[in-house]
């Protein structure tokens, strides 16, 4: 009996062993299609690991076995348990988060109405969508070049979105933003590419965009209103951009543009962790390695 039991452990943690790899298999390259083997590697290394040291585990003595086998059990549970402690301890901070941003969110509401004598716009991006496309079907929620950096398959990388559409962005301060994007998707009125001269070319992210703003109330309109009508702006900042997105983006449009200034807006509060996911992404390393790099992005912008 006393054999039996420890033999017996180590078979249900190679059974489990086997059972973990074959689920992270079945995750990384089924599910995710090997979008997120970083992601999965550990579990790989967790499983592999595992069962090698199961299995050499079965050869060695019945008392060793029997040690091995109560400190890792011991470990796991400990894991567990702590895992338990920090999932209470997160589900807690997260109802309290939520109950403060709820309470902030009725003051914001009261503040709207009072101030604007408006109804304050609870609805989501999609609603707001569904509602907007029976006015106007040339209507799209916002698509910006960050949400491909994952995605593998492409040849080229966008650095664009829709043009020409009344594109919804999102709801910040009681109103969801909708504005009209010009020929290349970007954040301005299509008129400024005409201009001979554009005294501002703005690069940046989010702030730079108008994120869930109208005009006149992005950086780009407020420029426009300090410089003689025959000059320019043009903002070509989206969410979400870091700096490799950044420099393609300037990269790309700087040599179509008589520009006399190019004003590239910083943000410390996530471009350098922004940085750390776009230099993952090889065609935008290219922009940094390849001298006069070039995907030609103003003639792909369908």
């Amino acid at each position: 009996m006393k054999n039996i039991l420890p033999k017996n452990f180590v078979y249900l943690f190679l059974f489990l062993s086997v059972v973990l790899f074959l689920y992270v298999v079945y995750r990384a390259e089924f599910v995710w299609e090997g979008n997120k083997f970083n992601y999965y590697k550990k579990y790989y290394i967790i499983s592999i690991s595992s069962f090698v040291f199961f299995l050499l585990l079965w050869f060695v003595n019945d008392n060793i076995k029997s040690k091995s086998l109560l400190v890792v059990t011991s470990l796991v549970f400990s894991l567990y348990l702590l895992e338990i402690c920090l999932n209470l301890h997160s589900f807690i901070s997260i109802k309290i988060d939520q109950n403060n941003k709820m309470k902030q969110l009725e003051k914001n509401i009261k503040m709207y109405e009072l101030k604007y004598n408006k109804k304050y716009d609870l609805r989501s991006n999609k609603e707001v969508l569904r509602d907007e496309l029976v006015k106007n079907k040339n209507t799209v929620l916002v698509q910006v070049p960050a949400n491909y950096l994952n995605d593998n398959k492409l040849d080229f990388f966008p650095l664009l979105s829709y043009p020409n559409k009344r594109t919804i962005i999102d709801n910040e301060n009681g109103y969801t933003a909708i504005i009209l994007s010009d020929r290349y998707g970007f954040n301005n009125p299509d008129q400024e590419w005409e201009k001979k001269k554009i005294k501002y070319m703005l690069i940046g992210d989010s702030f730079t965009y108008g994120y869930a703003v109208n005009r006149p109330y992005d950086i780009g309109s407020n420029l426009r209103k300090k410089i003689k009508d025959e000059e320019g702006v043009l903002n070509l900042g989206f969410g979400g951009n870091g700096p490799l997105i950044e420099l393609g983006i300037l990269k790309e449009f700087l040599p179509l543009i008589n520009t006399e200034n190019v004003v590239w807006i910083y943000f410390e509060g996530n471009d350098l962790n922004d940085l750390i996911n776009e230099k993952k992404n090889e065609i935008l390393n290219n922009y940094v390695d390849i001298k006069n790099y070039s995907q030609n992005i103003p003639n792909k912008k369908n």
